[in-house]
């Protein structure tokens, strides 16, 4: 949570969440020759695990982990 708070505090945080709103929306992946791994945090705040199917719509060739006690960065949950 203190993450959060700390992203929350910056002075582009207000402009970031504006341009990530309102801003367009991404328009997948090209066509790849390397597999595509979407992995998501089941406890993350930021991107909420209900939207994962955007992800996945998005781009449908990859593949979805989920990280179970995970929250929007695995590495900083569990970096060893």
């Amino acid at each position: 949570m203190n993450e959060l708070q700390s992203f929350a505090d910056t002075l582009t945080f207000d402009s970031l969440v504006k341009d990530l709103a309102t801003g367009p929306m991404q328009e997948g992946s090209a066509t790849r020759s390397t597999r595509v791994v979407i992995g998501r945090g089941h406890k993350d705040r930021l991107c909420l695990p209900q939207q994962a199917s955007r992800a996945k719509a998005a781009y449908p060739e990859a593949t979805m982990h989920w990280f179970e006690r995970s929250r929007n960065f695995p590495m900083w949950d569990r970096p060893d």
